[in-house]
């Protein structure tokens, strides 16, 4: 249905309940069966169903006119979806447009079926793998296997990730490189002449997806099994040539500084016969998606791809991880028309999804063991990417909300306190244009404000004036 014609809809709907509550206004006098009370003498009381006794769909019919009006006042000159449900009424408004560039606000369908298929408690895990029975100070060399941790940190980055807003209070759910270095100087290694081998052969992708323009390596690491520090040197703050290399290196630099007397580090598979001298597992899945909703980790939502498409027998692909998103997200009752997943970031621009596609992943979060959909997004005013923003309004600490955002792309997909059980508004409103970043933000504020504000509307004795 189009904008005017829901409005439309929406009036004759109220016209229509109150000609209902007309014809069941009383007779004067409260008589009807023809006694002989004076009925010229008395006053016409309130009929049962009225405006003024039961205002509640009145003033709920009034807000969705105002809600939809507003939404439509800000998308004017954008490529615009938005769409709003509430639990008791359904759709209430819906501007049912072409899919657009969903930026960011896609993660929410990674973080969804990667909840659904690998589970909240599943873990990546990272293996340092020797030949024979180490058991003695020297190893020949060490393997470092990767198993797709997004989230592999050294101290340096932990610290850089630290001094970063949206990333404060989220730095918990890293996975520290230095563990795994105190796991093999506490199994005691003294010597690895031979050196650290990176092994990240457990996904087949490119480092990049083809859709990404080469500006966007700013944004993004090169992707991998075995990846340290997002793919980037801390020192530079550049994306490293070779991960598992890079990785290797790392660990290297971490068992030096614990005295271990160290060979060059190199890359190449680990034998099958090799045994663990040591592990690393990464924190649990519902924490790693907290993470990557909040902070908006591109690193974590493109390996989370790379794992579920392992997980579905694939070789580690981003073609195949999206296409895995795809089909479960159908399979739990998401409506995917127009929907084009290119990658699972949502950094390319050939990324397509409708605010329907959106909402209907967060309505996911209300099911157990996919909460983190909807509790694990940023929170105005105190996580993530809405760290710094509407502070000191009545939003704060209480919108729950995936950010999105790329040049001329913004959107925002949430909720107002998902844990109270008041059924309050989901939203979406994602925007495309020519606006400048800044001009994005202004457009998804308004939207979350006008939501909030539902359904606010004259009192019901101004709507419907007494008698």
């Amino acid at each position: 249905m189009t904008r005017g014609g829901r409005i439309v809809a929406v009036v004759l709907g109220v016209v229509g309940v109150a000609l209902i509550a007309i014809g069941l206004r009383p007779v004067a006098g409260g008589g009807t069966d023809g006694g002989g009370a004076d009925r010229g003498s008395a006053i016409a009381p309130t009929a049962l169903w009225s405006p003024r006794r039961t205002p509640g769909p009145f003033v709920e019919a009034v807000g969705v006119v105002r809600l939809e009006t507003e939404l439509a006042e800000i998308a004017v000159g954008s490529a615009a979806c938005y769409r709003v449900e509430v639990d008791r009424l359904g759709v209430i408004v819906d501007d049912a447009g072409p899919a657009v560039i969903p930026a960011s606000t896609q993660k929410l369908m990674v973080a969804a079926v990667a909840l659904d298929v690998l589970g909240t408690d599943f873990t990546f895990v990272t293996e340092a793998v020797a030949l024979g029975s180490p058991g003695g100070p020297s190893l020949d060399r060490l393997w470092l296997v990767g198993g797709g941790d997004p989230v592999l940190s050294t101290p340096a980055w932990i610290d850089t990730l630290s001094s970063r807003t949206f990333y404060q209070g989220l730095t918990g759910s890293l996975t520290p490189l230095a563990k795994l270095a105190d796991d093999i100087v506490a199994a005691g290694v003294v010597e690895i002449p031979g050196g650290i081998v990176g092994d990240g052969s457990r996904y087949s992708t490119p480092r990049y997806v083809a859709s990404w323009p080469e500006s966007y390596r700013t944004e993004i690491g090169p992707l991998g099994a075995l990846v340290v520090d997002d793919g980037f040197d801390p020192a530079t703050a550049r994306p490293v040539a070779d991960p598992a290399l890079a990785t290797a290196q790392a660990l290297t630099e971490l068992l030096t500084a614990r005295g271990v007397t160290m060979g060059p580090s190199s890359t190449g598979d680990a034998p099958t016969d090799g045994v663990a001298v040591a592990t690393l597992a990464s924190a649990p899945l519902d924490a790693l998606v907290t993470t990557m909703l909040s902070a908006s980790d591109n690193g974590t939502a493109e390996a989370l791809a790379l794992a579920l498409d392992v997980a579905g027998g694939g070789s580690g692909t981003t073609e195949g991880g999206v296409e895995v998103i795809a089909a479960r997200l159908d399979a739990l009752g998401v409506d995917l028309a127009g929907v084009v997943l290119a990658d699972a970031s949502g950094l390319s621009r050939d990324n397509r999804a409708t605010c329907g596609a959106l909402l209907g992943t967060l309505a996911l979060g209300s099911r157990p063991g996919l909460l983190p959909v909807a509790e694990g997004t940023a929170i105005a005013a105190a996580r993530g990417t809405l760290a710094d923003r509407f502070v000191g309004t009545t939003l704060a600490r209480r919108l729950y909300a995936k950010t999105g955002s790329l040049n001329g792309v913004a959107g925002l997909v949430g909720l107002f306190d998902p844990a109270d059980g008041t059924g309050s508004p989901r939203f979406a409103g994602v925007f495309n244009g020519g606006f400048p970043n800044a001009g994005g933000i202004d457009r998804t504020t308004a939207v979350a404000q006008a939501v909030a504000a539902y359904p606010q509307s004259p009192p019901a004795a101004e709507l419907v004036p007494s008698p």
